[in-house]
């Protein structure tokens, strides 16, 4: 990925949620070519920096200590736009107010710039000052206020429409003071309140209303995925916002459970929502669902760490996710929300996750017969359903042939046996003269081989294994499907 060399950072950089989760770095030169073309300091679209303090083209970050949204101290980085500044946890937080504007600027560009790779741009309401003939309106940058003096334990994003300059308020949490500006997941929260406020509906117009709304989840699951870190798993249960309340990093946070998709965990479901608090309550139920979808195709597709460009399975859960905003109906529920994701994988990856998609939406109540609130207030009158309306993948072409004898092997190397091309995917394996299968390097594409039928009637303890070898310059993944007695497993 390119970056323009323009400014170094001492921050709780992307991948470190809190000073609770590891330790300030210095992060130099990280504004993208692609997002931000003149750099995190242009207002103009002239080469060179505008400013030498935390204002450009995509936020304007400065204190609010007075919560008077009026002109504000900014940390000034000098001609080599150097914005390393001095924090001690142990002192009051006005002692590191530079320390922690630049973090609140450095991730408000950060959330501009990765999200920009997945839709949110100048057409769709993306928050710029200038926007280099993309479309949109622009003249709409963040105003994001460090240590807001006019409320606590909380902050806020409010967005108007696309033009209008939304405003980020951070505010200090007490018993004891911690300074919201060094939590990463509320500030990637609170952003996630103007992505999808732009996006359902368009950039035109606040189309979240009702009391089943999901902006709340849509936050919780934005700061949630930017703050992955390789090495974990779907096991690693996670709490929002454990900083700001001073709970540690496995505490439960500000939401009724940590977000796992272990139903030990978090077993709540759709038909939960009737009592749980509007709207961020019902939000969680929501980024519950976008948690599992997040893991269930991570363990299918991996991850990468690239959060910009990259072809892991959490990039494909960001990209649906934008794409799903954009599909989503004006003053949605869970159902509206789940029908734009299941659309926006018709469109990225022409139905490729739709199985996994409705999987997880059903395992939590909101299968293919939910029917979502008359959005009256009350979020009693759902319909829940368990059914994924899923038919599987497809059965094998032919059962014709059955193994009875064990042990069995196929090595494929100069037929394929009892197994068969199939005639639903994307293309066939080629089987050279004298090797195996293999795969012609279609990028993207899928192709399936079925295996004959099994016996296993006759008694003692089957076993299957298998051996793979991959290589090549695309390698993706190989899948293993079993069926017993034609069932879907």
């Amino acid at each position: 990925m390119l970056r323009l060399g323009r400014g170094s950072y001492n921050v709780y950089p992307l991948g470190i949620e809190s000073p609770n989760h590891g330790g300030r770095q210095i992060i130099n030169d990280p504004a993208d070519a692609s997002a931000s073309p003149f750099g995190w300091y242009d207002t103009n679209g002239q080469a060179g920096a505008a400013f030498t303090n935390t204002i450009g083209n995509n936020v304007l970050a400065q204190d609010d200590i007075n919560g008077n949204n009026g002109n504000g101290a900014r940390p000034d980085g000098g001609s080599a736009l150097d914005f390393n500044f001095p924090l001690n946890l142990n002192n009051a937080p006005s002692s590191f107010l530079s320390a922690a504007t630049t973090n609140l600027f450095y991730w408000n560009n950060i959330m501009h710039d990765v999200w920009y790779h997945y839709g949110f741009d100048e057409a769709s309401g993306n928050f710029q000052e200038k926007n280099y003939g993309n479309g949109g309106a622009g003249s709409d940058s963040v105003n994001a206020d460090a240590q807001d003096g006019s409320g606590a334990n909380n902050a806020n994003f409010s967005t108007p429409a696309d033009g209008g300059n939304p405003r980020m308020q951070m505010f200090l949490f007490t018993n004891p003071t911690r300074d919201g500006d060094l939590d990463n997941a509320i500030i990637a929260h609170e952003y996630g309140h103007g992505i999808s406020t732009r996006l359902v509906g368009g950039p035109g117009t606040n189309a979240l209303g009702g009391s089943e709304q999901m902006g709340e989840g849509w936050s919780d699951w934005f700061g949630l995925v930017m703050a992955i870190r390789p090495g974990e798993t779907r096991n690693t249960a996670r709490g929002v916002g454990t900083y700001a309340i001073c709970q540690p990093t496995n505490g439960a946070g500000i939401r009724p459970t940590r977000y796992s998709p272990d139903f030990a965990v978090n077993n709540t479901d759709y038909g939960d929502i009737g009592g749980l608090s509007v709207p961020h309550g019902v939000g969680y139920g929501f980024a519950t669902i976008l948690w599992d979808i997040t893991w269930d195709l991570i363990d299918l597709e991996g991850y990468d760490a690239d959060q910009y460009n990259g072809n892991g399975a959490n990039n494909i859960a960001m990209a649906l996710v934008i794409e799903g905003l954009k599909n989503t109906a004006n003053n949605p529920g869970y159902v509206s929300g789940r029908n734009g994701i299941l659309q926006a994988d018709q469109d990225l990856y022409g139905g490729q996750y739709n199985c996994l998609i409705l999987d997880a939406f059903a395992r939590r109540g909101v299968g293919v017969d939910a029917v979502e609130n008359s959005n009256g207030g009350t979020n009693t009158d759902q319909i829940t359903s368990f059914t994924s309306g899923c038919s599987g993948p497809p059965p094998p072409a032919s059962c014709d042939d059955t193994v009875d004898n064990f042990p069995y092997n196929e090595g494929f190397e100069n037929a394929l046996g009892d197994w068969s091309q199939d005639s639903g995917d994307d293309f066939d394996w080629a089987l050279p003269a004298g090797g195996t299968p293999s795969n012609p390097n279609f990028g993207g594409l899928k192709t399936i081989l079925n295996s004959p039928c099994f016996d296993f009637t006759s008694g003692g303890s089957p076993e299957v294994s298998f051996y793979y070898q991959m290589t090549g310059n695309s390698v993706a993944t190989i899948q293993l499907e079993v069926r017993e007695n034609d069932s879907q497993t």
